[in-house]
């Protein structure tokens, strides 16, 4: 157990420059220097960092038209709402206009009445 406790720090000495090593290694190199080494073939030990470069590329690009896709899904059920609501007033509006139009022919109605009561009144 204490040779296990005095190797620890030792080991974890190791792990830690592992790591930076490894992650120094995964991003020493572009994604522009991965592509122009592809077209040249010159890839060489690079290639599975280049691949790895690719793939992450390629997930945010996806990534992004699911993205724009489901914004575009957002649009159209925007103006799908918003047509409905266009309808759905100008139903309101014909609705109001045959109101007024038959408030219009009453007043008329009532204004012929009035007058026809006026002319018995006045005699």
């Amino acid at each position: 157990m204490k040779y296990l406790l005095k190797s620890l720090p030792t080991f974890l000495v190791f792990l830690l420059v592992f790591l930076f090593l490894t992650q120094r290694l995964s991003f020493g190199i572009s994604q522009d220097e991965c592509k122009q080494k592809a077209e040249n073939n010159e890839l060489g030990d690079d290639a599975q960092v280049c691949l790895d470069l690719f793939n992450q590329s390629l997930q945010s690009v996806s990534s992004q038209r699911v993205s724009l896709e489901s914004e575009v899904k957002r649009f159209n059920t925007a103006i799908l709402i918003t047509s409905t609501n266009i309808l759905t007033t100008a139903k309101q509006i014909d609705s109001l206009e045959k109101e007024i139009n038959s408030l219009d022919n009453k007043i008329g109605q009532l204004d012929v009445s009035l007058n026809q009561v006026s002319v018995i009144l006045e005699s």
